[in-house]
């Protein structure tokens, strides 16, 4: 099937998101490396569940 208009210009505008979002995530990448070694802790909650996340946040509140 062959495209219609529509679709290139879809298809020009995904590029350019595309471009953009790698334009800028190199961009900030020293700044996030930056961030990434100020983090002291050893349990990092990324990608720990919910549950767990919210039984440390109570229990340190106790």
């Amino acid at each position: 099937m062959p495209f219609a208009d529509d679709d290139w210009r879809l298809n020009a505008t995904i590029n350019h998101i595309s471009s953009e979002l790698e334009r800028t995530h190199l961009a900030r990448s020293p700044q996030l490396l930056r961030e990434l070694d100020n983090i002291k802790e050893t349990c990092h909650e990324l990608g720990q569940p919910e549950s767990f996340r919210l039984k440390q946040y109570y229990n340190e509140d106790v």
